[in-house]
């Protein structure tokens, strides 16, 4: 296990001299527990960096400006929507289009502009939820099945769009204000609505009832609100869950012959619908005080117990002189997405609209914080059956301006935000080491680093439980093994492609860090961005500490 572990023995030469070394931190941030109970394999500090498979802690990737911003601001929510048939006729390709609905209106978002497609009624900036459907009844393409998007907002009756109109249907008046959707077996499903919180409807299949329409038989009543609601699964196996204020419902079956409705009551429950979402057959929700996480069948567990306390809005971490991100307004305006095997969950922390994500790996099983710039009010994967593989994330911003996601850069090359410096920041537990109740000096430190360019961040070493500490500027010079044409020399890099980062180890001798004799009874060991770099990755470190008399 990671730890802080001696090596060797006593040095020759310096009494009671004692080396160490700290590797390995898959655990991830924990803000749970005390400054020195965490454990070894955890961060206290782990800021808009990620987890590596080999314990690293590396930089995370930026993001760049997409298409034109929306001159009026404002958080928008996208979308990928492709269209396999249209009135009947299978599409090859499909056609692909990224929408965003913006304000009160739906948009195509174009490389050279942002088209409207329609209004959705309303007249406030409005929060949506999407489901794409195959419709059999669209008026405007009578001759077969036609793609389309459907689109809950929470204000006014839902929308169609079928890739050439926005409508809504005068069958669905039932569900005004329906805040959220989702399909399963072919039948698109409604909650959230105002006048009937504790209520779900179910669309007729298109062929013995109108998918226009909302079938008595297809109506389930509840003990408690609905707060969300999400697919699980495919086929005759797909399951429809419903988060309630109280607990979770599922709905199974193919139709009224064999619908099967389970409440399970849970008394911490769903609290937000955009973050209520199924990935690989596991549903995870944001409930008051954890993100949870279960199967079919399966009673909700907390995915881990570490980041517990921002999710109840308390400031807490496992270093005091660090300000923390709890979930602190408008909880409502959460979302989750699954992208890249990380679980990202962006909430409000310190504005009105989402400005902070939390990051769970879930191959590693640990979380990170991130602070992209500006907020992140929603995340799409372009996921289409022609995109290509891996997908490629986009964000709506809260400043009216789509972007692409975790963007790695040429080799070289800064990580931005757009304009606007990616500054990450992580820091080790507070190990306590030697005879308790005693001072230790530390002597020296070598941490280390792979790094893709010139790396200039602060290092910190914090004693104490964060009560003082000693910052060292780093300045680690940077030589791209992969020379490129008529730039590099002979003899000085190997001829390659520039098409990416290059990471070079550095370790000790080169990055030995002298410290005049600090004592202290804890120590912390980090590194704080103060300007733009190329990705780097903090990989722990190795040094040498003294036994000293008592404090």
């Amino acid at each position: 296990m990671p730890t802080f572990t001696r090596l060797g023995k006593l040095q020759t030469g310096t009494p009671q001299s004692q080396e160490f070394a700290i590797y390995g931190f898959g655990g991830g941030l924990n803000v749970k527990g005390l400054p020195q109970t965490i454990p070894d394999s955890d961060l206290a500090i782990a800021q808009d960096g990620y987890l590596t498979q080999s314990g690293g802690f590396q930089l995370r990737n930026g993001m760049t400006p997409y298409g034109l911003p929306f001159s009026n601001g404002g958080p928008v929510y996208v979308q990928r929507f492709y269209q396999e048939v249209i009135n009947g006729v299978e599409q090859s390709p499909e056609v692909v289009k990224l929408v965003a609905v913006h304000r009160f209106e739906l948009f195509e978002i174009t490389p050279t502009g942002n088209v409207s497609l329609g209004l959705l009624g309303g007249a406030v900036d409005q929060v949506p939820t999407f489901a794409r459907i195959q419709n059999p009844n669209d008026g405007h393409f009578p001759d077969g099945l036609t793609d389309c998007l459907v689109i809950c907002t929470g204000k006014n009756v839902p929308h169609i769009y079928d890739g050439a109109n926005v409508y809504f249907p005068l069958g669905w008046a039932d569900v005004l204000d329906a805040s959220w959707c989702a399909v399963v077996n072919g039948i698109l499903w409604f909650g959230g609505i105002p006048d009937k919180p504790n209520q779900i409807f179910g669309t007729g299949d298109g062929i013995i009832d109108s998918m226009q329409t909302l079938p008595a038989y297809r109506n389930f009543v509840f003990s408690s609100p609905v707060m969300g609601l999400c697919a699980s699964g495919t086929g005759a196996q797909a399951a429809l869950i419903i988060g309630l204020n109280d607990g979770f419902a599922i709905l199974t079956g193919t139709g009224p012959s064999n619908y099967y409705l389970q409440e399970t009551p849970f008394s911490d429950a769903a609290t937000a619908g955009r973050a209520m979402i199924s990935w690989n057959g596991t549903t995870f929700v944001l409930g008051h005080s954890a993100v949870y996480a279960f199967g079919l069948g399966q009673i909700p567990a907390p995915i881990s117990d570490k980041i517990e306390p921002w999710i109840l809005n308390r400031p807490t971490t496992s270093i005091p002189t660090y300000p923390g991100y709890p979930l602190a307004l408008n909880r409502e305006l959460s979302w989750m997405t699954v992208y890249n095997n990380r679980l990202h969950m962006g909430y409000c922390s310190q504005d009105t609209q989402p400005d902070t994500i939390l990051v769970f790996d879930l191959v590693i099983g640990g979380w990170t914080v991130l602070r992209p710039t500006p907020g992140i009010a929603s995340m799409c994967l372009l996921d289409a059956p022609g995109d290509p593989n891996p997908y490629v994330a986009m964000v709506g911003g809260t400043n009216g301006q789509v972007y692409t996601w975790d963007v790695q850069p040429e080799a070289d090359q800064t990580v931005m935000d757009d304009t606007t410096p990616v500054l990450a920041q992580v820091q080790t537990k507070f190990y306590k080491v030697g005879v308790p109740g005693t001072n230790k000096a530390m002597e020296r430190f070598y941490p280390e680093f792979y790094i893709a360019g010139e790396f200039k961040a602060n290092f910190d070493m914090l004693v104490n439980y964060g009560s003082g500490g000693v910052t060292t500027p780093l300045d680690l010079p940077y030589q791209s093994i992969f020379g490129i044409w008529d730039v590099s020399a002979w003899d000085n890099a190997e001829w390659g492609s520039n098409t990416g980062p290059q990471f070079l180890a550095f370790s000790a001798p080169t990055t030995r860090i002298d410290y005049p004799g600090t004592q202290a009874e804890s120590f912390s060991f980090g590194v704080q961005m103060t300007q733009a770099l190329a990705p780097w990755i903090f990989a722990g470190g190795s040094g040498v500490w003294h036994q000293r008399g008592r404090t």
